[in-house]
């Protein structure tokens, strides 16, 4: 958990055990030509890591990792972060820490001990059955862009969904009782119960939404604020027992809305979730400042402490 160290480099190191590295998050290069051996989880947190040099083979079928060799050594580059959640996880399809970051999109290595699943190629999300159960919370994925029907139906524990969103099937986040924040800004057709009692869904930006189908946010009793500038049409019963501010001017009747201006801070958590899944090392190393300024803290109260029972003794 260091945060100053930039740069290491060695040329007497051969091998890496696991969590050698574990949330360095100032890491930005490792360079060890002679090392041969690097455990799977060496260097999970480093978000910053972008360039690796080394005699092993690492990274195998992930495109997020450049990989050139000179003269037998084995030099990795890559250009941008995943995700917070993956926090550079070096072992493609492994499952560390309930994080499972799948290059190629791999249906039954989906199972009910992931909680984070990192997709990053992944444009289409299917239906899996073994989803009805399971704790799956987090799903990040860069090029997803279609969410099948049914496919999150029940998922009770899906907290965030980060992914550039542009349809979503029948009833595919129906029953997600926990889910939080997801991306609707580029979706056109909201279908038939999609978000149908998603209780603790937050409010949304429709940009470009132009039909809401019936019981789309149905029970959706967080969903305070809705801008959906270009709708055109809208079933009376989409925001059935939601009870929130739509700013829209669509003319027809809707049950338990009232037509208004929305107030846009309201729509400010949407910018943070994509700021924090995209560049989540800024955000990480505030969380950590936060502790060390809290154990500052604590250090000094405890001086004080000793300073009173000091002066305690000498009065005695």
């Amino acid at each position: 958990e260091c945060l100053i160290s930039r740069e290491v480099e060695s040329f007497s190191l051969l091998s890496v055990a696991n969590s050698a590295f574990r949330y360095c998050i100032g890491l930005h290069k490792f360079s060890t030509p002679h090392c041969k051996t690097l455990a799977d989880d060496s260097f999970q947190g480093c978000l910053n890591l972008t360039k690796i040099v080394c005699k092993a083979k690492l990274f195998a079928n992930d495109p997020q990792w450049e990989e050139q060799q000179v003269n037998n050594t084995y030099h990795y580059s890559c250009a941008k972060l995943i995700s917070p959640f993956l926090l550079r996880n070096g072992a493609p399809y492994s499952n560390i820490d309930y994080i499972t970051y799948q290059p190629q999109f791999v249906k039954h290595l989906v199972d009910d001990h992931v909680r984070v699943l990192v997709c990053p190629t992944m444009q289409k999300f299917p239906f899996l059955k073994q989803f009805d159960n399971n704790h799956l919370r987090h799903v990040i994925s860069r090029n997803l862009k279609r969410v099948e029907k049914l496919a999150f139906l029940q998922c009770r524990h899906l907290t965030s969904l980060y992914a550039p969103l542009e349809e979503i099937g029948e009833r595919a986040f129906s029953g997600c009782i926990s889910l939080q924040l997801i991306v609707l800004q580029k979706v056109k057709v909201i279908e038939f119960e999609s978000f149908k009692n998603c209780y603790s869904l937050r409010s949304q930006q429709l940009e470009e939404v132009t039909i809401i189908k019936g019981l789309a946010f149905e029970n959706c009793v967080c969903l305070r604020h809705v801008s959906a500038r270009k709708l055109q049409q809208c079933v009376f019963d989409a925001f059935l027992n939601t009870q929130c501010y739509l700013e829209t001017e669509f003319k027809g009747d809707l049950i338990d809305v009232e037509k208004d201006k929305v107030d846009y801070k309201q729509f400010q958590y949407i910018k943070r979730f994509k700021e924090y899944v995209t560049y989540p090392s800024s955000l990480l190393i505030k969380i950590v400042a936060k502790r060390c300024h809290e154990q500052r803290d604590l250090a000094r109260m405890v001086k004080k402490m000793q300073f009173i029972v000091r002066q305690g003794r000498l009065v005695k």
